[in-house]
């Protein structure tokens, strides 16, 4: 990880630090046949899971702006998210046999851990004082709709459209398109 800080009539305080990650998933999900539009099937996917996620930062060192330099040590966070959701599809033919499939997802999750984002850091002299980060939200939203077409048994285009939405100070916005040929 690189940051930079740009202090104003002294120049930058640059830092290079590593950082390592770890984390953990489980889902459970269980795909069921509804009714759906125009007289065909849908499916209703209800779901539910959890995710840790461990980040371990190393300890860092600004150098470039003399005195207004600062270090801090290594520090560690954690997160565990049960989550809920649900995915509800619905497979169309067209009459040339291209299978399009939409599909809308909504979701929920919860951070049960500490969401205090700190860090204690030390000037030049000596003098240590904590830095106060943005803490995430505890609730989190999610939703996201995609669709495939299958144009045929070995070729198919997806695109996705993912997002945490803004029912707290955490936003995420994830889209995604892709080709997938067999050969």
């Amino acid at each position: 990880m690189h940051t930079t800080r740009g202090i104003e009539g002294v120049g930058n305080a640059s830092e290079t630090h590593g950082g390592d990650e770890a984390t953990f998933a489980a889902q459970w999900s269980m795909p069921l046949t509804i009714s759906g539009l125009a007289g065909g099937s849908a499916t209703l996917t209800p779901k539910a899971g959890i995710q840790y996620v461990h980040l371990s930062e190393g300890a860092f060192t600004d150098t470039g702006a003399g005195a207004f330099n600062l270090s801090a040590d290594g520090r560690s966070a954690d997160s565990f998210q049960p989550y809920f959701g649900f995915a509800v599809s619905q497979l169309f033919t067209t009459r040339s046999g291209t299978e399009i499939t939409p599909e809308l997802r909504l979701g929920y999750a919860y951070e049960t851990l500490s969401s205090t984002r700190g860090l204690n850091v030390i000037a030049v002299d000596g003098t240590a004082f904590p830095v106060t980060g943005i803490a995430p939200s505890r609730n989190q939203l999610i939703a996201g709709l995609g669709v495939t077409i299958t144009a045929a048994p070995n070729l198919s285009f997806y695109a996705s459209y993912d997002a945490i939405l803004p029912v707290g100070n955490t936003r995420s916005q994830t889209f995604q398109a892709g080709l997938r040929w067999k050969f």
